[in-house]
């Protein structure tokens, strides 16, 4: 009869810890809005969707001072939300030699945060990600006007392909893109990423790959070709 009643006890207990626990639920449930935010709390952010908006259009304004390897870069890219789901944060990136000084959308400045990834689409191995949370989500197919501001230098460096193990002469060879006096060749991105764009993380030893099987294929047409 005892442990009748034990038996009785827990199940109950079970019983109400479970009713507690589906409330709890709903409640959650009801004070979620669409982002999947609690009502009254900012939306947390997702990871950002780097594949979302479509570089439609740049109008960059460049400045160059030789001297020192300097870039300034000022201007406007238009973007356009290709994704099926409304963005709610906007992902840029740069070589990190470059640093990010401003991003306005649609004529807002935006507060944001910059930080180093590594990255086989630029010649020292990393780039420089700006991440800001939009004023508003932007829908399926809206397009945003993004006024951005960032600069630095930009020098020879190698650092991607010597660390996987190129041999220097070779690493410096194949990126030779600088800011120099004399000479002065950027070639963008895949060799270094003077321009703003947004790709997931590639690694160095993929991009070299790439760069030498284009190599390859180049040396090959010259050779077929009959002129």
């Amino acid at each position: 009869m005892q442990k009748h009643h034990i038996a009785t006890r827990l199940f109950i207990f079970l019983f109400l810890l479970l009713s507690v626990s589906l409330t709890a639920q709903k409640m959650d449930d009801k004070a979620l809005v669409s982002d999947g935010s609690p009502k009254g709390q900012k939306p947390a952010l997702l990871p950002p969707d780097r594949a979302a908006f479509t570089f439609l259009h740049y109008e960059l304004a460049i400045s160059i001072d030789a001297a020192h390897s300097q870039i300034d870069s000022r201007g406007r890219i238009f973007l356009r939300n290709d994704s099926s789901k409304p963005q709610s944060s906007l992902v840029l990136q740069v070589s990190s030699a470059l640093k990010w000084k401003s991003v306005q959308v649609n004529g807002e400045a935006l507060e944001f945060v910059s930080t180093t990834l590594d990255s086989g689409v630029d010649h020292t191995g990393k780039v420089n990600e700006l991440e800001a949370v939009l004023p508003q989500p932007a829908v399926p197919g809206a397009i945003l006007l993004v006024d951005v501001g960032y600069s630095g230098a930009i020098t020879l460096n190698a650092d991607r392909l010597r660390a996987i193990g190129a041999p220097a002469e070779a690493a410096v060879h194949t990126d030779w893109d600088r800011i120099t006096p004399d000479f002065t060749g950027l070639r963008g991105a895949g060799y270094v990423v003077w321009y703003p764009i947004a790709v997931d993380t590639v690694p160095a030893l993929c991009m070299s790959f790439c760069i030498g099987a284009a190599r390859s294929s180049r040396a090959w047409y010259s050779q077929m070709r009959p002129w």
